[in-house]
């Protein structure tokens, strides 16, 4: 099934608390596991007061948080790291070819600015698809955490579309956004919805997102491939 919404003609694509976490810990088979996180993050101009600060955040605490659970003696958790933004243009800043640590990463977010103009989450996802397909190690848990403020342009593609093809390649996809549109969030993300949507809002975001992550996401896949 191609991409249907990979490209477009302004795109920028490069070549290129731990007790939460025991349990989830304790059921994962294989000591060695590739996790690889690509976070999306919307840059329109409707985000650039409130969302696009929190976003940033988001991104460097749920990263710092996870490579402190790859020290607990039960499991070697291999993660990478990616991150793009997205308006009318999508910009892929940091792909997982660029990981080398979060000191690297975490720098690289805090020098973003947002775009501006209107958003195309479509061609967000679809970018990140292909940042999966090109870029992924063959039998690592594919992670995409997306955040959105809701407000599309009319001209963006069918964005069930372009989820469902996501979901279809094997990636977790994960929606953040404010929590009156939670309707618009869970038709994009995995299910259940309980699991795969949460509020840009909710105070303890960032622990709930990573426990989903682990405790959810990454039992099941784990177990299916065995983090060879």
């Amino acid at each position: 099934m191609r991409n249907p919404a990979f490209s477009k003609p302004h795109l920028h694509f490069r070549e290129k608390s731990k007790s939460i976490l025991t349990n989830a810990f304790d059921t994962i088979v294989d000591p060695n596991c590739n996790i690889e996180v690509a976070f999306i993050l919307d840059s329109s101009e409707s985000a650039k007061n409130f969302l696009f600060d929190k976003e940033k955040q988001f991104v460097i605490e749920f990263t710092e948080k996870a490579l402190q659970s790859e020290q607990t003696d039960k499991q070697d958790l291999n993660w990478r790291m990616a991150f793009l933004r997205y308006s009318s243009s999508v910009k892929m800043d940091h792909t997982f070819r660029d990981w080398q640590g979060f000191k690297m990463f975490k720098n690289r977010v805090q020098s973003i600015n947002y775009i501006g103009h209107g958003t195309y989450t479509s061609y967000a996802i679809g970018n990140a698809t292909q940042l999966f397909q090109t870029e992924a190690k063959q039998n690592s848990v594919k992670i995409a955490i997306l955040m959105t403020d809701g407000v599309n342009h009319p001209r963006n593609p069918n964005l069930r579309d372009v989820a469902a093809y996501a979901r279809e390649y094997g990636i977790f996809l994960f929606a953040i956004g404010p929590p009156d549109i939670t309707a618009e969030l869970s038709a994009v993300a995995s299910t259940p919805s309980s699991q795969f949507v949460h509020s840009i809002t909710d105070s303890n975001l960032t622990n709930n997102t990573l426990h989903e992550v682990v405790s959810r996401t990454l039992n099941r896949l784990a177990y299916d491939l065995h983090c060879k």
